[in-house]
Protein backbone atom coordinates (compact mmCIF):
# COMPACT_ATOMS: atom_id res chain seq x y z
CA UNK A 1 0.00 0.00 0.00
CA UNK A 2 2.24 2.27 0.87
CA UNK A 3 4.60 1.65 -2.24
CA UNK A 4 1.66 2.74 -3.97
CA UNK A 5 1.07 5.94 -2.57
CA UNK A 6 4.98 7.15 -2.73
CA UNK A 7 4.47 5.62 -6.89
CA UNK A 8 1.21 7.57 -7.21
CA UNK A 9 3.11 10.70 -5.39
CA UNK A 10 6.06 10.43 -8.19
CA UNK A 11 3.67 10.37 -10.77
CA UNK A 12 1.81 13.00 -10.07
CA UNK A 13 4.71 15.15 -9.11
CA UNK A 14 6.04 14.55 -12.45
CA UNK A 15 3.04 15.70 -13.88
CA UNK A 16 2.60 18.86 -11.86
CA UNK A 17 6.22 19.78 -13.12
CA UNK A 18 5.79 19.28 -16.92
CA UNK A 19 2.44 21.44 -16.25
CA UNK A 20 4.87 24.23 -14.45
CA UNK A 21 7.42 24.02 -17.24
CA UNK A 22 4.36 24.42 -19.90
CA UNK A 23 2.37 27.56 -17.80
CA UNK A 24 5.86 29.09 -17.73
CA UNK A 25 6.63 28.92 -21.73
CA UNK A 26 3.33 29.79 -22.20
CA UNK A 27 3.15 32.53 -19.38
CA UNK A 28 6.42 33.79 -21.29
CA UNK A 29 4.71 33.68 -25.03
CA UNK A 30 2.34 36.10 -23.82
CA UNK A 31 2.10 39.86 -23.96
CA UNK A 32 3.14 40.97 -21.01
CA UNK A 33 1.75 44.70 -19.89
CA UNK A 34 2.98 46.18 -16.59
CA UNK A 35 0.88 48.48 -14.69
CA UNK A 36 2.68 51.63 -12.75
CA UNK A 37 1.74 53.73 -10.38
CA UNK A 38 2.80 56.71 -9.01
CA UNK A 39 1.06 59.18 -7.01
CA UNK A 40 2.38 62.53 -5.70
CA UNK A 41 5.80 64.53 -7.64
CA UNK A 42 7.98 67.24 -5.31
CA UNK A 43 10.95 68.61 -5.65
CA UNK A 44 11.80 69.33 -2.27
CA UNK A 45 10.82 65.87 -0.46
CA UNK A 46 10.20 62.41 -1.31
CA UNK A 47 8.89 59.20 0.26
CA UNK A 48 7.79 55.70 -0.64
CA UNK A 49 4.45 57.79 -2.64
CA UNK A 50 6.26 61.09 -3.45
CA UNK A 51 8.96 61.02 -6.58
CA UNK A 52 10.66 63.69 -7.51
CA UNK A 53 10.26 65.02 -11.28
CA UNK A 54 13.62 64.29 -12.22
CA UNK A 55 13.82 60.89 -11.28
CA UNK A 56 9.83 60.53 -12.84
CA UNK A 57 12.01 61.40 -16.03
CA UNK A 58 14.35 58.94 -15.73
CA UNK A 59 12.00 56.30 -15.43
CA UNK A 60 10.31 57.45 -18.67
CA UNK A 61 13.48 57.58 -20.48
CA UNK A 62 14.90 54.06 -18.97
CA UNK A 63 11.23 52.56 -19.88
CA UNK A 64 11.59 54.31 -23.50
CA UNK A 65 15.21 52.73 -23.88
CA UNK A 66 13.98 49.09 -22.93
CA UNK A 67 11.34 49.07 -25.94
CA UNK A 68 7.88 50.04 -23.94
CA UNK A 69 5.51 52.19 -25.58
CA UNK A 70 3.10 53.74 -23.26
CA UNK A 71 -1.32 52.72 -23.96
CA UNK A 72 -4.08 54.32 -22.96
CA UNK A 73 -6.70 52.10 -20.62
CA UNK A 74 -8.94 51.61 -23.87
CA UNK A 75 -6.25 50.63 -26.14
CA UNK A 76 -5.49 47.88 -23.79
CA UNK A 77 -8.98 46.75 -23.11
CA UNK A 78 -9.52 46.66 -27.01
CA UNK A 79 -6.18 44.22 -27.13
CA UNK A 80 -7.79 41.91 -24.30
CA UNK A 81 -11.46 41.60 -25.65
CA UNK A 82 -10.76 42.14 -29.33
CA UNK A 83 -7.28 41.84 -30.30
CA UNK A 84 -6.84 45.24 -31.78
CA UNK A 85 -3.21 45.93 -32.32
CA UNK A 86 -0.61 46.44 -29.80
CA UNK A 87 2.64 47.20 -29.18
CA UNK A 88 5.06 44.17 -28.59
CA UNK A 89 6.14 45.57 -25.25
CA UNK A 90 3.27 48.11 -24.02
CA UNK A 91 2.94 49.71 -20.36
CA UNK A 92 0.55 51.84 -18.64
CA UNK A 93 1.79 54.86 -16.44
CA UNK A 94 -1.16 55.63 -13.95
CA UNK A 95 -0.83 58.12 -11.32
CA UNK A 96 -3.35 58.23 -8.23
CA UNK A 97 -5.50 60.78 -6.60
CA UNK A 98 -5.15 63.54 -8.96
CA UNK A 99 -2.89 65.88 -6.50
CA UNK A 100 -1.67 69.43 -8.19
CA UNK A 101 1.44 68.14 -8.75
CA UNK A 102 0.38 65.82 -11.54
CA UNK A 103 -0.36 68.98 -13.74
CA UNK A 104 2.61 71.02 -12.69
CA UNK A 105 5.38 68.47 -12.17
CA UNK A 106 4.34 65.46 -13.87
CA UNK A 107 2.76 66.41 -16.93
CA UNK A 108 5.70 68.04 -18.28
CA UNK A 109 7.80 65.73 -18.08
CA UNK A 110 5.39 63.43 -19.93
CA UNK A 111 5.28 66.26 -22.44
CA UNK A 112 8.67 66.38 -23.01
CA UNK A 113 9.18 62.65 -23.39
CA UNK A 114 5.55 62.40 -25.41
CA UNK A 115 4.89 59.64 -23.50
CA UNK A 116 1.12 58.26 -22.27
CA UNK A 117 -0.69 58.20 -18.60
CA UNK A 118 -3.70 57.43 -16.66
CA UNK A 119 -4.57 59.99 -13.98
CA UNK A 120 -7.27 58.75 -11.65
CA UNK A 121 -9.14 61.58 -9.84
CA UNK A 122 -11.26 61.45 -6.94
CA UNK A 123 -13.61 63.99 -8.16
CA UNK A 124 -15.13 65.37 -5.12
CA UNK A 125 -11.89 66.63 -4.49
CA UNK A 126 -12.07 68.87 -7.32
CA UNK A 127 -13.94 70.84 -5.43
CA UNK A 128 -12.91 70.76 -2.00
CA UNK A 129 -9.22 70.38 -2.18
CA UNK A 130 -8.81 68.73 1.05
CA UNK A 131 -5.93 68.10 3.03
CA UNK A 132 -2.39 70.31 2.93
CA UNK A 133 -1.71 69.03 -0.51
CA UNK A 134 -3.78 70.52 -3.37
CA UNK A 135 -5.49 69.23 -6.00
CA UNK A 136 -5.61 70.02 -10.16
CA UNK A 137 -8.69 71.72 -11.28
CA UNK A 138 -11.14 70.28 -13.69
CA UNK A 139 -9.88 73.53 -16.20
CA UNK A 140 -6.30 71.45 -15.81
CA UNK A 141 -7.27 68.09 -16.10
CA UNK A 142 -9.39 69.09 -19.19
CA UNK A 143 -6.02 70.72 -20.76
CA UNK A 144 -3.93 67.85 -19.83
CA UNK A 145 -6.66 65.80 -21.35
CA UNK A 146 -7.02 67.93 -24.74
CA UNK A 147 -3.53 67.55 -25.26
CA UNK A 148 -4.25 63.97 -26.20
CA UNK A 149 -0.97 62.30 -23.58
CA UNK A 150 -3.13 62.17 -20.26
CA UNK A 151 -6.45 60.23 -19.89
CA UNK A 152 -8.67 61.07 -16.91
CA UNK A 153 -10.06 57.90 -14.82
CA UNK A 154 -11.99 57.41 -11.94
CA UNK A 155 -10.73 56.94 -8.79
CA UNK A 156 -14.14 57.49 -6.78
CA UNK A 157 -16.46 60.20 -5.81
CA UNK A 158 -16.01 60.58 -2.20
CA UNK A 159 -15.14 57.13 -1.35
CA UNK A 160 -11.10 57.49 -0.62
CA UNK A 161 -11.56 57.08 3.06
CA UNK A 162 -11.09 53.49 5.46
CA UNK A 163 -14.25 52.21 7.54
CA UNK A 164 -12.76 50.76 11.17
CA UNK A 165 -13.57 47.26 11.74
CA UNK A 166 -12.90 44.24 13.73
CA UNK A 167 -10.59 43.14 11.20
CA UNK A 168 -8.27 46.48 10.87
CA UNK A 169 -9.35 49.69 8.89
CA UNK A 170 -10.92 48.51 5.16
CA UNK A 171 -11.88 50.69 2.21
CA UNK A 172 -14.77 52.40 1.99
CA UNK A 173 -16.16 50.67 -1.26
CA UNK A 174 -15.37 47.15 0.16
CA UNK A 175 -18.08 46.44 3.16
CA UNK A 176 -21.33 48.25 4.80
CA UNK A 177 -20.69 51.22 7.86
CA UNK A 178 -20.93 49.93 11.14
CA UNK A 179 -19.97 52.30 13.97
CA UNK A 180 -21.73 54.26 17.16
CA UNK A 181 -23.54 56.50 14.70
CA UNK A 182 -24.68 54.48 11.42
CA UNK A 183 -25.22 51.00 10.80
CA UNK A 184 -25.59 50.58 6.98
CA UNK A 185 -27.68 46.97 6.03
CA UNK A 186 -26.12 45.98 2.73
CA UNK A 187 -28.79 47.45 0.87
CA UNK A 188 -27.56 51.47 1.89
CA UNK A 189 -24.28 49.67 1.05
CA UNK A 190 -24.91 48.79 -1.89
CA UNK A 191 -26.96 51.73 -2.88
CA UNK A 192 -24.17 54.10 -1.68
CA UNK A 193 -21.31 52.52 -3.84
CA UNK A 194 -23.18 52.55 -7.17
CA UNK A 195 -23.73 56.14 -6.49
CA UNK A 196 -20.29 56.80 -5.59
CA UNK A 197 -19.29 55.30 -8.49
CA UNK A 198 -22.02 56.66 -11.31
CA UNK A 199 -21.59 60.34 -10.01
CA UNK A 200 -17.49 59.82 -10.26
CA UNK A 201 -18.14 59.13 -13.45
CA UNK A 202 -20.59 62.08 -14.51
CA UNK A 203 -18.51 64.27 -13.13
CA UNK A 204 -15.52 63.53 -14.89
CA UNK A 205 -17.24 62.44 -18.55
CA UNK A 206 -19.44 66.23 -17.93
CA UNK A 207 -15.75 68.34 -17.13
CA UNK A 208 -13.60 66.96 -19.23
CA UNK A 209 -15.55 65.31 -22.42
CA UNK A 210 -14.40 62.46 -22.70
CA UNK A 211 -16.04 58.16 -22.09
CA UNK A 212 -14.71 57.04 -18.62
CA UNK A 213 -14.36 53.27 -18.76
CA UNK A 214 -11.93 52.77 -16.03
CA UNK A 215 -12.11 52.83 -12.31
CA UNK A 216 -8.86 52.34 -9.67
CA UNK A 217 -9.88 51.03 -6.48
CA UNK A 218 -9.01 53.37 -3.47
CA UNK A 219 -6.04 51.45 -1.34
CA UNK A 220 -6.50 49.21 -3.96
CA UNK A 221 -9.46 47.05 -2.42
CA UNK A 222 -12.42 46.04 -3.31
CA UNK A 223 -15.20 43.45 -2.66
CA UNK A 224 -18.04 41.63 -4.97
CA UNK A 225 -20.54 44.31 -4.53
CA UNK A 226 -18.09 47.10 -5.69
CA UNK A 227 -16.93 44.97 -8.59
CA UNK A 228 -20.69 44.57 -9.58
CA UNK A 229 -21.33 48.26 -9.03
CA UNK A 230 -18.57 48.83 -11.13
CA UNK A 231 -19.90 46.67 -14.00
CA UNK A 232 -23.51 48.19 -13.83
CA UNK A 233 -22.82 51.63 -14.09
CA UNK A 234 -20.20 51.26 -17.10
CA UNK A 235 -16.62 50.76 -16.11
CA UNK A 236 -15.09 48.64 -18.59
CA UNK A 237 -11.54 48.09 -16.30
CA UNK A 238 -11.04 48.07 -12.72
CA UNK A 239 -7.41 48.32 -11.16
CA UNK A 240 -6.20 47.05 -7.74
CA UNK A 241 -2.74 47.15 -5.82
CA UNK A 242 -0.92 44.08 -6.32
CA UNK A 243 3.36 44.06 -7.77
CA UNK A 244 1.95 41.59 -10.54
CA UNK A 245 1.94 41.25 -14.04
CA UNK A 246 -0.94 41.02 -16.81
CA UNK A 247 -1.17 39.17 -19.24
CA UNK A 248 -2.96 39.22 -22.80
CA UNK A 249 -5.35 36.58 -21.99
CA UNK A 250 -6.38 38.51 -18.32
CA UNK A 251 -9.86 40.33 -18.55
CA UNK A 252 -10.16 43.81 -18.32
CA UNK A 253 -11.33 43.82 -14.46
CA UNK A 254 -9.18 43.63 -10.87
CA UNK A 255 -5.81 44.28 -13.62
CA UNK A 256 -2.41 45.00 -11.30
CA UNK A 257 -0.74 47.73 -10.36
CA UNK A 258 3.19 47.90 -9.28
CA UNK A 259 3.90 50.29 -6.56
CA UNK A 260 6.76 52.75 -7.70
CA UNK A 261 8.13 54.43 -4.97
CA UNK A 262 10.23 57.35 -4.88
CA UNK A 263 12.97 56.28 -3.70
CA UNK A 264 13.23 53.71 -7.03
CA UNK A 265 16.24 54.37 -9.73
CA UNK A 266 16.31 52.72 -12.97
CA UNK A 267 17.44 49.12 -11.43
CA UNK A 268 14.65 49.32 -8.83
CA UNK A 269 12.18 49.69 -11.71
CA UNK A 270 13.30 47.06 -13.88
CA UNK A 271 13.35 44.35 -11.05
CA UNK A 272 9.80 45.24 -9.88
CA UNK A 273 8.68 44.71 -13.35
CA UNK A 274 11.04 41.58 -14.00
CA UNK A 275 9.68 40.10 -10.64
CA UNK A 276 6.09 40.92 -11.07
CA UNK A 277 5.74 38.02 -13.74
CA UNK A 278 3.54 35.31 -12.93
CA UNK A 279 5.60 32.52 -14.17
CA UNK A 280 8.03 33.32 -11.28
CA UNK A 281 5.32 31.79 -8.65
CA UNK A 282 4.99 28.56 -10.46
CA UNK A 283 7.82 27.08 -8.33
CA UNK A 284 6.20 28.23 -5.50
CA UNK A 285 3.04 26.58 -6.51
CA UNK A 286 4.38 23.39 -7.11
CA UNK A 287 5.88 23.45 -3.69
CA UNK A 288 2.64 24.00 -2.06
CA UNK A 289 1.02 21.37 -4.46
CA UNK A 290 3.73 18.66 -3.07
CA UNK A 291 2.66 19.89 0.86
CA UNK A 292 -0.59 18.87 0.00
CA UNK A 293 -0.57 15.85 -1.60
CA UNK A 294 2.23 14.62 0.92
CA UNK A 295 -0.23 16.05 4.01
CA UNK A 296 -2.82 14.30 2.66
CA UNK A 297 -1.31 10.62 2.32
CA UNK A 298 0.07 11.43 5.67
CA UNK A 299 -3.26 12.10 6.86
CA UNK A 300 -4.44 8.76 5.28
CA UNK A 301 -2.04 6.67 6.58
CA UNK A 302 -2.38 8.39 10.32
CA UNK A 303 -5.80 8.62 10.61
CA UNK A 304 -7.42 5.85 8.31
CA UNK A 305 -11.30 7.57 9.49
CA UNK A 306 -12.86 10.15 10.68
CA UNK A 307 -12.72 12.10 13.60
CA UNK A 308 -15.21 11.90 16.16
CA UNK A 309 -15.96 14.65 18.93
CA UNK A 310 -17.88 14.11 22.38
CA UNK A 311 -18.53 17.02 24.41
CA UNK A 312 -19.44 15.78 28.35
CA UNK A 313 -19.56 12.56 26.86
CA UNK A 314 -22.17 13.39 24.34
CA UNK A 315 -21.20 12.67 20.56
CA UNK A 316 -21.33 15.56 18.36
CA UNK A 317 -23.02 15.12 14.55
CA UNK A 318 -21.71 17.07 11.89
CA UNK A 319 -24.48 17.29 9.14
CA UNK A 320 -22.77 19.46 6.27
CA UNK A 321 -19.27 19.50 7.23
CA UNK A 322 -16.94 16.89 8.53
CA UNK A 323 -13.64 17.86 10.84
CA UNK A 324 -10.97 17.60 9.07
CA UNK A 325 -7.24 17.90 10.03
CA UNK A 326 -5.38 21.00 7.13
CA UNK A 327 -1.61 20.74 6.09
CA UNK A 328 -0.53 22.23 9.91
CA UNK A 329 -1.78 19.08 11.28
CA UNK A 330 -4.38 21.35 12.96
CA UNK A 331 -7.75 20.01 13.62
CA UNK A 332 -10.73 22.01 11.88
CA UNK A 333 -14.11 21.75 13.47
CA UNK A 334 -17.40 23.42 12.21
CA UNK A 335 -17.11 26.26 14.93
CA UNK A 336 -21.56 26.58 14.85
CA UNK A 337 -21.97 22.45 15.66
CA UNK A 338 -19.39 22.67 17.79
CA UNK A 339 -20.30 26.03 19.77
CA UNK A 340 -24.28 25.15 19.73
CA UNK A 341 -22.82 21.66 21.53
CA UNK A 342 -20.91 23.61 23.95
CA UNK A 343 -24.15 25.66 25.22
CA UNK A 344 -22.65 28.68 24.32
CA UNK A 345 -23.71 31.35 21.56
CA UNK A 346 -22.95 31.75 18.03
CA UNK A 347 -23.54 34.65 15.51
CA UNK A 348 -21.93 35.57 12.25
CA UNK A 349 -21.83 39.08 10.09
CA UNK A 350 -21.32 37.64 7.04
CA UNK A 351 -21.20 41.56 5.74
CA UNK A 352 -18.14 42.09 8.43
CA UNK A 353 -16.93 38.25 7.98
CA UNK A 354 -17.02 38.06 12.11
CA UNK A 355 -17.82 34.71 13.97
CA UNK A 356 -19.00 35.82 17.58
CA UNK A 357 -18.71 32.77 20.31
CA UNK A 358 -19.88 33.94 23.77
CA UNK A 359 -20.65 31.73 27.14
CA UNK A 360 -21.38 33.80 30.29
CA UNK A 361 -17.36 34.13 30.96
CA UNK A 362 -15.81 34.99 27.68
CA UNK A 363 -16.49 36.47 24.19
CA UNK A 364 -14.46 35.14 21.36
CA UNK A 365 -14.46 37.21 17.89
CA UNK A 366 -12.85 35.13 15.05
CA UNK A 367 -12.30 36.58 11.52
CA UNK A 368 -13.36 35.13 7.83
CA UNK A 369 -9.64 34.04 6.64
CA UNK A 370 -7.53 35.92 9.27
CA UNK A 371 -5.36 34.47 12.14
CA UNK A 372 -6.03 36.69 14.40
CA UNK A 373 -8.63 36.12 17.18
CA UNK A 374 -10.09 38.64 20.04
CA UNK A 375 -10.67 36.73 23.26
CA UNK A 376 -12.65 39.52 25.60
CA UNK A 377 -11.29 42.14 22.97
CA UNK A 378 -7.80 41.35 23.36
CA UNK A 379 -6.08 40.48 20.29
CA UNK A 380 -4.78 36.90 19.94
CA UNK A 381 -3.03 34.98 16.85
CA UNK A 382 -3.25 31.61 15.88
CA UNK A 383 -1.27 29.34 13.52
CA UNK A 384 -4.40 28.73 11.24
CA UNK A 385 -6.90 31.00 9.33
CA UNK A 386 -10.16 30.67 10.40
CA UNK A 387 -11.62 28.90 6.73
CA UNK A 388 -15.55 29.67 4.95
CA UNK A 389 -15.59 26.21 2.95
CA UNK A 390 -17.43 26.30 -0.52
CA UNK A 391 -20.46 24.66 1.71
CA UNK A 392 -20.61 27.98 3.61
CA UNK A 393 -19.74 26.10 6.72
CA UNK A 394 -16.92 28.06 9.16
CA UNK A 395 -13.86 25.92 10.14
CA UNK A 396 -12.28 27.13 13.32
CA UNK A 397 -9.34 25.28 14.81
CA UNK A 398 -10.50 22.81 17.49
CA UNK A 399 -7.73 22.86 20.20
CA UNK A 400 -7.69 26.87 20.47
CA UNK A 401 -11.76 27.42 20.33
CA UNK A 402 -12.11 24.72 23.59
CA UNK A 403 -9.10 26.48 25.27
CA UNK A 404 -10.48 30.05 24.81
CA UNK A 405 -13.74 29.02 26.17
CA UNK A 406 -11.93 27.61 29.15
CA UNK A 407 -12.54 23.83 27.94
CA UNK A 408 -10.54 20.99 28.45
CA UNK A 409 -9.22 19.41 25.05
CA UNK A 410 -8.37 15.71 24.96
CA UNK A 411 -6.94 14.03 21.53
CA UNK A 412 -6.46 10.25 21.16
CA UNK A 413 -4.73 10.16 18.41
CA UNK A 414 -4.89 6.15 18.37
CA UNK A 415 -8.88 5.69 18.09
CA UNK A 416 -9.34 9.36 16.51
CA UNK A 417 -11.65 10.82 18.92
CA UNK A 418 -11.39 13.92 20.88
CA UNK A 419 -13.19 14.68 24.29
CA UNK A 420 -13.93 17.75 25.86
CA UNK A 421 -15.27 18.49 28.71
Amino acid sequence: MRKRLFYTLFCILGIILIYASYKRIYKDSLVQIPVLMYHHFDTEGISETTIHPQNFQRHLKFLKEEGYETVTIEELIGFLKQKKPFPKKPIIITIDDGYLSNYTLAYPVLKEENMKATIFVVTSFREKQPGVTPHFTWEQAKEMYDLGLVDIQSHSYNSHYKIDTIKGSKGALTRPIHSDIKIESDEEFEKRIKEDLLKSKEDIEKNIGNKVIALAYPFGEYSRASEKAAKEVGYRATFIIKDKMNYEDATPHLLKRIQVSGYDIEEDLAKKIKYSKSSFTIIDKVKAKIVSIITSIKDEEVMGREIEIYINGGKVHFPTQSPYIDRNFTILVPVEDVVKSLGAEFTYDEAGGVVLVKNKETKVQFIIDSDKVYINGEEKQMNNTVVLTPKKVIMVPLRFLGEALEKTVIWNEKEKIIYIN
